[in-house]
């Protein structure tokens, strides 16, 4: 078995312990310590809505092909994505967007953005998305 010396580990926690800062921001300190120490690397996943713990193994196992690094997946949602995801690391960020304007059900306008395609499903469940959006939006609006 490997003896791990952790007076460094130590050392580093301790200093983002008094770091001043949110507590997300020592959550993320801490986070990227432990993944040196480990040799992973941290994997930011926006997305417009929770990924389940299938798609967060399969990420981590496709991306930790692509760059040949152990990759950790931490998924951020953020409900004003109506599709699509952003992928951040340290080094590289991998962004594919989907803009879809709708009106009573019927699709107006697609801007696809970032350097990431999609499948037909994907899309199919965008557009779905998008149209339910519309539609809460506009019982929101009659309440206000």
């Amino acid at each position: 078995m490997e003896k791990i010396d952790f007076s460094d580990y130590a050392e580093a926690l301790f200093k983002i312990a008094k770091a001043e800062g949110s507590r997300k921001d020592v959550e993320e300190n801490l986070l990227r310590l432990l993944s040196s120490f480990q040799k992973k690397v941290t994997a930011h996943v926006i997305s417009a809505i929770p990924l389940t713990e299938d798609i967060i193994g399969e990420m981590e196992k496709r991306l930790s092909i692509l760059t040949g690094k152990d990759i950790v997946v931490k998924n951020e949602v953020d409900e004003t994505i109506i599709g699509g995801f952003i992928i951040r690391t340290k080094e590289k960020v991998l962004d594919a967007r989907l803009s879809i304007a709708t009106s009573n059900g019927k699709i107006y306008a697609l801007q696809k953005g970032g350097d990431k395609g999609f499948t037909m499903e994907e899309i199919n469940h965008m557009i779905d998305t998008a149209i339910h959006k519309e539609k809460e939006l506009k019982r929101l609006i009659k309440v206000i």
